[in-house]
């Protein structure tokens, strides 16, 4: 029925059982030798499923009269790391739209293609965004969507849709400068563009 015993020699002795979907996990305890139970339900879902057991752990410690150990769930260390990743992808995006000019000048000489080529890394935080829930249920062999993701674990979903948007900005910006560089290229279309006027015609006919 999916319950496990505790190492042999542990103690205080344990018979769990745990349960976990997308957004809530469970996990119970008997303790055999004080004759206890304790149940945890939590709403925070599989990602972070280590929120039930350390309740647990702190509830048996107290069970047994000890003073609980603090830990912290693994969710709120990562927050802080995926805080840090957020403000680097926003100012990462400010930073390829304000260079985009300088960036396209730097491949004005290349082949379209290769200027398309260099700019498809800037593409797979939007494909990473556009995939997050399939890969987290993937991931967790659960089925849920990108609410319920976001309900979970909103740090997670903020800083993918802040990379994306950056990346989005980033594409634009780096794309219709390249487009205007080449196109002040073309032959003709110079002076609407550089303000030049054109050159006259010098020689004998130059008063014609």
């Amino acid at each position: 029925m999916g319950w496990s015993l505790s190492p042999s020699g542990e103690k205080p002795r344990q018979i769990r059982h745990t349960g976990e979907l997308l957004t809530h996990n469970a996990i119970q305890t008997l303790l055999p030798d004080s004759r206890t139970g304790i149940a945890i339900v939590a709403n925070t879902g599989m990602i972070s499923g280590d929120d039930a057991a350390v309740m647990l752990d702190g509830l048996v410690d107290l069970a047994r009269g000890k003073s609980p150990a603090v830990r912290t769930p693994f969710t709120m260390k990562a927050d802080y790391v995926l805080a840090a990743l957020t403000l680097l992808a926003i100012a990462l995006g400010v930073l390829g739209a304000v260079r985009a000019r300088r960036w396209a000048r730097r491949t004005a000489g290349l082949p379209l293609w290769r200027v398309v080529l260099r700019m498809l890394p800037c593409a797979v935080p939007i494909v990473l965004f556009a995939q997050l829930t399939d890969m987290v249920g993937l991931f967790m062999n659960r089925e849920g969507t990108l609410a319920q993701l976001l309900y979970i674990w909103p740090a997670l979903v903020i800083w993918s849709a802040a990379a994306a948007l950056a990346s989005t900005v980033a594409i634009a910006a780096r794309s219709l400068a390249v487009f205007r560089a080449r196109r002040a290229r073309v032959p003709g279309r110079g002076a609407a563009f550089t303000g030049e006027r054109p050159a006259l015609p010098r020689g004998p006919l130059a008063g014609l």
